[in-house]
Formats: C-alpha cells, structure tokens, sequence
C-alpha cells in the first residue's frame, strides 16, 4: 500500500508539473490595446488595416499567467519591421516584477523578461516597409494586402509560442480602389444610376475585381472610374449605351495591353505564364460584350487573345 501511495503521489506531481506548460499553450498571452498611425495622426480599430510606409504606434498587455523559476519569456517584433528613432520598445508597466531594467535592451527586435505573474504593458514604435505588400513576380511589382500578418510573437524559454498579435496590413494603392469599389458598386442599389445600365456596371466592376486580384490595384482602379453619375442619365438611349459600352471596352482594352507589354520579355516564368493565361480569360469575356455592339471590335480582341496564346 505504501508502494502505491508513492506512485499515486509521484504521478500526481509530475500532471501538476506540466499542467502550466499545457496552460500556456492553450493561451493567448499577449492582447492589442491601442493602434495608433502616427503618419496619419488616427487612432485604428482594431479591424483596420495597417498601411506600408507608415510609422505605426502599438499597445500590447503581455498577461503571464504563472511564475514558473528560471523561466524567461521573450516579445519579439517582426523582423521586417523598421525602426522608428532610437529604439523600438517601451515599457508602460514598470514595476512588473519580471522586468529587470539593467537586461532590457529596447533597440533590439526581442526584448527578454522573467516569467513572473501578472501584466507587462509594453508599447512599440515601427514602420513598416512599403515592399511588405509588394509581391516582385516576373519583375512586376504587384501589389497584395496581407491577411493574419504576425507582427508581435511571445514565446517562453525553450521556443513555446504562448502569444501572438496578427494584423491586416494594406498600402494606399490597394485601401484606394477597395474605397473606389465600394463607392461605385453601391450607386445603382441606391437608385444613382439606372438599373437598365446593369449588365454594363456590372461588366466593369467584374473587370476591375480581375485586375485588383493580378495585383494592379492602380489599374484597377483607372478602371472602375469611368463608372460615374453624370455619364448615366437616364432613361438610357441606344447610342449613349453603345458609346459607354465601347468606351468601357476601350479602357479595358489598354488596361490588358499595358500587363501584356509589361510580360512580353518575361514569359517563360511560371509567374508570367499564369498572368497571360489571367489575362487571356479577361479578354474572352470582354469580347462576349463587344460583339454584342461591334462584331469587328470582337474580331480584334479575339485575335489578340490568340496571339497572346501563342507568347505562352
């Protein structure tokens, strides 16, 4: 009896002994307080995107749920991230019992504390990179909002993560033509333009979206532009729409035409073949619009899809 009672005891110890390390895997230390864009001078809810090339302000409250001896945690920043004058951290909650100032070495990327209970309030100054969000594919710098980006990672002695802070982080280019979008897709639901110019609106959206998910996000947006009030009187006539249709077309058109010229000594990559082929599907579709206008203007298109088939 004596035996088992020792197993009993020493089993139950070694549960109680991993019982913090199972805890802090199954929680999320760090919580975002504050994003402040010190380009922009605003405050950011938590949902907003951060945008590249600016200096951002972040709060982070780092709670640590238990001491553990010896243990040390780290707060490590992005590594892409720049640093904005001297350093880069800063430490709201100067009497947390882990924190030693003499160690703390705050123009360092990871900042190291002992895992004491209780919360670390920290803030830190960085800008971020204007080519976080440029992709350099085929030798085109295409542009991409980055979803669940880890900007700040806490991990305790012997690699654990036990927190982490993930942000969206955009560019001008890109938050541009989602404002853009948003604002012409919403003019025909709210009855600012006729709904008899539907298939046409709807064309040009659809033709911008294409544009956006390549990457041109600034071409995108010189697309969805023709989509104006003052270019949709109605009730709509005949000609008027055949004339906005061929202009939509024509924009469209040079849209292509630009990628293309941008790719031609670029094909052989696996990148540069994709976007063609992205391409390719674009212009079909335009072409299902345009012969229902201009059976020559269709005929063109085609044969400039077929030749970009033969670059491939």
């Amino acid at each position: 009896m004596r035996n088992k009672a020792a197993v009993v005891t020493l089993f139950m110890f070694s549960v109680c002994s991993i019982l913090p390390t199972v805890y802090s895997q199954q929680t999320n230390w760090a919580t975002l307080v504050t994003i402040r864009d010190l380009t922009d001078n605003t405050v950011l809810r938590k949902d907003q995107p951060l945008l590249a090339g600016h200096s951002i302000n972040v709060t982070v409250s780092i709670n640590i749920p238990f001491t553990q001896a010896f243990s040390r945690f780290d707060v490590t920043l992005d590594r892409s991230m720049q640093i904005m004058g001297s350093q880069y951290w800063y430490v709201i909650t100067a009497n947390y019992g882990g924190y030693d100032p003499m160690g703390f070495t705050p123009g360092s990327k990871t900042i190291t504390f002992k895992q004491v209970q209780g919360q670390l309030d920290l803030y830190v100054l960085l800008a971020i990179p204007q080519e976080v969000t440029i992709s350099d594919q085929a030798g085109l710098k295409l542009h991409f909002a980055k979803q669940n980006y880890e900007i700040i990672t806490v991990s305790v002695t012997g690699g654990s993560k036990v927190g982490n802070l993930t942000v969206i982080i955009s560019d001008s280019s890109i938050e541009a033509y989602l404002n853009v979008y948003a604002q012409k897709s919403s003019l025909m639901p709210s009855g600012k333009i006729d709904k008899a110019y539907s298939a046409f609106v709807s064309s040009v959206l659809q033709q911008a979206q294409e544009f956006f998910n390549l990457g041109f996000p600034d071409k995108a947006t010189n697309l969805v532009n023709i989509i104006s009030v003052d270019a949709f009187p109605a009730p709509p006539n005949t000609m008027l729409t055949t004339l906005l249709v061929a202009a939509a077309i024509g924009l469209a058109v040079l849209c292509i035409v630009s990628v293309v010229m941008l790719l031609r000594s670029r094909t052989s990559s696996e990148y540069g073949r994709s976007v063609i082929g992205g391409v390719q599907k674009e212009l079909a579709g335009i072409e299902v619009t345009a012969a229902q206008y201009d059976k020559a203007l269709s005929d063109r298109l085609r044969a400039l899809r077929e030749k970009l088939g033969e670059a491939t």
